[in-house]
């Protein structure tokens, strides 16, 4: 099949335009050629932001041609995959090729301690990470992941492999059953299953049929696929025999080619896939080159590498790893941890070999793997789906200057939904399972902050317990730690499916919480890390915004009324009632239940329903003109899904980093 060339040039659809938005754009005097050749020199992290300037730009950035230029003029990069053995965090660190010791990025990541080596090789800046029968997507240069559907499998254990497609233009990811623990060669079990997701697709995992059984590599087999030309390949076992299978992400079919000899190294070798003997201790190599994949031809390579014992250190094993961009030969070692990280890097047509030491951060004791020709890209992952279990159906806080918060079990995760990125917090260590956070911003330091306290779990019904730590983490602060402070006010937080999850106003977080059984209103101040208990006047859990201050409301009754308690001086604790009646409300919302949730930037009162409603709507009311209206908002959500909408939500090009 031949290969469809793609044009390098960047084609924008000009009719997506209005000349109203044209003369918005202050931009619009800069022509398109020359906003393009600036884009390309800005900094990767920097164009993910910048969709938020124009539709012009938006349409432009994440855009196929550009993308692809984009790539085709970015320097190949070394990213590194780095486990701390003795924490449960992975970070993943990029740096320039041709000198490792210069422009380092970190990018850090939570995770479990099986999870040690879970990524896929780069396949035009980004990486794949399967967690158990999970998949996720990361764009190691904007900080973005996406994480697909659960894989739905007969079996236990599963393998993923990640692709590019160049005809149609698109990542696809390939999943297969394998037997967990330790292979071995004699069973006669095959994986049954093989399931491919397209990202930009459907958002569902597609069921493939597979003609020639054979049974998928263990997890710690060297190499976990590499792609070469739309075509996936990787080791295999067929009736107990070693073999190369090629999956074409095109045709989305299988094939099997037969080894000329049984290693499982596969590597590309000058744009071609091989595979590749342990150098020996002289340095001497072989590899078998693939020259025809219809035919099952090979060829074969012999190298030895010049001034091999002076490079290396004899106590440890080395891969070749295949070839750059450039042409050089690389080698790297497999034991791990070495300290310092270095690679073996051999200009075949000079005969010259070196020893490229690569700075890594982290403790000397971790676990280290490398990837080379990566390079930054400034895709936008656009599907912002966040697996979850039941119990974090309302696991978002309400968003803060663009930001949003949600905890999962004992990890918080910080997203930010304008650019797709997601930040997951360390975890949070703790004497009890059940937490709760809260994200807020500190005006004065110019910082976002989560506080974390423990919760009962389960159903709460107002026991003497209280929360007994609290934890507070400062996004940027330096440290990357929760740091642990001290409450004055013993207090129970509410459960997380209450119907606020605090609020933040001027730098104060506001939630509703029980001191010895009766109702409060806790404020905790960001800037100075204090608590405080406020007696609320009336029992009431709704916790909102009315006119910048904060409020308690009660639930909207069957005629429309409502009562609202505002906090006028929380040091005197004095609080002034607001009670109204919305004209209409049986015309608008009929028998379903509403909830007041606070006052629009814009002054409007607004409420919503208090169970899913397809198609979902919500009243505004303007107190003023005493007009209210109903304001539906079509193709959002599931006809039974559970729905959460937060008001007074604005883009932040505001970039994640710890």
């Amino acid at each position: 099949m031949k290969r469809a060339r793609r044009k390098k040039k960047i084609e924008i659809n000009q009719q997506r335009l209005t000349k109203k938005e044209d003369e918005n754009d202050p931009f619009s005097i800069i022509t398109l050629d020359l906003v393009v050749e600036i884009l390309l020199k800005v900094p990767t992290k920097s164009v993910a932001s910048l969709v938020l300037v124009s539709k012009q730009w938006l349409s432009l950035i994440r855009g196929k041609d550009f993308i692809n230029l984009y790539l085709a003029r970015s320097s190949p990069r070394l990213l590194l995959v780095v486990f701390a053995n003795n924490e449960e965090e992975q970070f993943l660190q990029t740096c320039s090729q041709v000198d490792p010791s210069s422009d380092s990025h970190r990018l850090n990541i939570t995770l479990d301690k099986n999870q040690v080596v879970g990524f896929s090789p780069p396949i035009r800046g980004l990486v794949c990470r399967q967690m158990d029968s999970k998949v996720r997507i990361a764009n190691p240069s904007t900080g973005q992941f996406v994480t697909l559907p659960r894989v739905k499998t007969t079996r236990k254990g599963i393998l993923s492999l990640f692709g590019y497609d160049p005809v149609n233009d698109v990542y696809k990811v390939l999943c297969m059953t394998i037997l967990q623990g330790r292979q071995r060669r004699e069973s006669q079990v095959v994986s049954e299953e093989h399931q491919v997701y397209t990202l930009g697709g459907q958002r569902k995992w597609r069921m493939i049929e597979c003609k020639h059984p054979h049974l998928p590599p263990p997890l710690n087999v060297v190499t976990k696929g590499i792609c070469i030309n739309g075509i996936l390949y990787y080791y295999a076992w067929i009736k107990s025999e070693a073999s190369l299978i090629s999956f074409d992400l095109i045709s989305e079919e299988f094939n099997a080619i037969k080894l000329p000899e049984d290693i499982p190294c596969v590597v590309n070798y000058i744009g071609k896939v091989a595979i590749a003997s342990w150098p020996t201790r002289n340095g001497e190599v072989h590899l078998w080159i693939l020259e025809d994949a219809d035919k099952q031809e090979w060829s074969k390579v012999s190298i030895v590498v010049p001034s091999w014992i002076d490079l290396i250190d004899i106590h440890h094993g080395y891969r070749f790893r295949g070839t750059l961009s450039t042409g050089e030969l690389i080698f790297s070692p497999w034991t791990f941890p070495i300290n310092p990280f270095y690679f073996i890097s051999y200009n075949l047509k000079e005969n010259i070999a070196k020893k490229v030491v690569v700075k890594v951060l982290g403790e000397p004791e971790a676990s280290r793997t490398i990837y080379f020709d990566h390079v930054e890209s400034p895709i936008f992952c656009q599907m912002l789906n966040i697996t979850q279990h039941r119990m974090h159906v309302y696991a978002f806080s309400p968003p803060i200057r663009g930001l949003i918060c949600r905890q999962m079990d004992s990890k918080v995760v910080i997203a930010n939904p304008g650019t797709g990125q997601i930040l997951t917090l360390p975890r949070v260590k703790t004497i009890r399972r059940g937490i709760l956070s809260f994200l807020g911003y500190d005006p004065v330091n110019d910082l976002y902050k989560v506080l974390c306290m423990t919760v009962l779990g389960g159903h709460q019904r107002r026991p003497q317990v209280v929360s007994e730590e609290h934890q507070v983490y400062t996004l940027g602060g330096g440290q990357q730690k929760w740091r642990m402070i001290e409450c004055e006010h013993p207090h129970l937080p509410p459960p997380s499916y209450l119907s606020t999850k605090g609020i933040c106003i001027n730098g104060i977080l506001y939630y509703y919480a029980w001191i010895q059984n009766e109702g409060a209103l806790i404020s905790f101040d960001l800037i100075s890390e204090e608590f405080n208990a406020i007696k609320l006047p009336e029992d009431i859990k709704c916790v909102v915004n009315y006119n910048g201050k904060i409020a308690i409301a009660s639930l909207t009754t069957i005629n429309g009324e409502v009562h609202i308690w505002v906090l006028e001086d929380a040091s005197k604790q004095e609080w002034s009632k607001v009670s109204f009646v919305v004209p209409s409300w049986i015309d608008l919302v009929g028998k379903n239940g509403f909830r007041f949730r606070g006052t629009l930037s814009t002054g409007e009162l607004i409420f919503s329903p208090t169970s899913c409603i397809k198609p979902f709507y919500f009243i505004s009311y303007n107190l003023k003109e005493n007009n209210a209206k109903k304001v539906v908002v079509e193709g959002i959500g599931y006809p039974y899904g559970s729905l959460e909408v937060y008001f007074n939500h604005v883009e932040s090009p505001v970039f994640l980093s710890n």
